[in-house]
């Protein structure tokens, strides 16, 4: 994870599918990220380039994380990118022994308002 200072707006998302369709066929603000139970996704990305670089993250408590994967959507296709995602959710990329753990700011998008990413 390159952006563990950026400050991200995170919106619920209620499938796997609705996810990929996020994923992989929009563009977002880089302080973008989505949440399905306990996994975040993460914009990862340098600039607004149209890279869809995104880290996933997994909670441990409000603002504890452990990094779980890194994957640039650009290049996934719609299963390739669903596969993924079900895979994450059903926990098989988690760390064995978690490794450090990362210190992230998320907030919902009532609290976020506009950023230097997103003005």
């Amino acid at each position: 994870m390159k952006h563990s200072k950026r400050i991200w707006c995170v919106r619920e998302v209620a499938s796997p599918e609705t996810l990929v369709e996020n994923l992989i066929m929009h563009d977002w603000y880089l302080c973008t990220a989505f949440r399905i139970d306990e996994y975040y996704w993460l914009n990862d990305a340098e600039s607004d380039s149209g890279d869809r670089k995104y880290s996933v993250v997994k909670r441990l408590d409000l603002h504890k994380f452990l990094q779980v994967e890194s994957l640039n959507f650009r290049r996934c296709d719609f299963v390739r990118s669903l596969t993924f995602i079900v895979r994450t959710l059903a926990g098989e990329f988690d760390p064995i022994k978690p490794t450090s753990k990362i210190f992230l700011t998320i907030e919902q998008p009532s609290q976020h308002g506009r950023c230097q990413y997103c003005a």
